[in-house]
């Protein structure tokens, strides 16, 4: 078997090589060319080749690029019932920032438990510059919002939102 493979190998390599000799030169037999690149129809005649793909403009954030989209959103629209926990903590010069975080009144859905979970607004003081590291918990009831020295949890369960900031 090893004999097999390496004969099969060298005749492969002799024949590559053999090729690379031959340096694709093209060989014209009865009106047929072999070796470039041409396609032919059924008459014989060569098709052009189609134009290049123009990209096509994508649509982006045009704002600053350390730092997050802010969102405004009217007072009705944000959920009531948050707690604010070691507000003491929230960084100098920060920014209110509206944040999309599960609906702690909505039941999971038994039947289909990868259905997305509605969402409400929550206004969270971040600081200005800088991009933080989001992590969110298995169930997705915890999403912490890491900047670094400055941080911000935000925990929905029993009907009820808290924040807490972290230094």
């Amino acid at each position: 078997m090893n004999r097999f493979c390496a004969s099969l190998g060298l005749g492969l390599a002799l024949m590559a090589s053999s090729a690379m000799g031959a340096n694709f030169r093209t060989v014209t037999q009865s009106g047929v060319t072999l070796g470039g690149p041409t396609l032919i129809n059924q008459q014989g005649t060569e098709l052009p080749m189609p134009a290049p793909l123009s990209p096509t403009p994508e649509i982006q954030y045009s704002g600053p690029a350390g730092q997050l989209p802010v969102v405004t959103v009217s007072e009705s629209a944000l959920f009531p019932c948050v707690k604010y926990r070691d507000v003491r903590n929230i960084a100098p010069c920060a920014v209110p920032v509206v944040v999309q975080v599960p609906d702690p009144c909505a039941c999971r859905d038994r039947c289909n438990p990868c259905a997305p979970r509605p969402c409400v607004n929550v206004q969270i003081c971040v600081p200005q510059n800088g991009c933080p590291t989001v992590c969110v918990t298995r169930h997705g009831n915890k999403t912490r919002f890491d900047y670094g020295k400055y941080a911000v949890d935000v925990v929905s369960i029993n009907g009820k939102i808290v924040v807490d900031y972290d230094d």
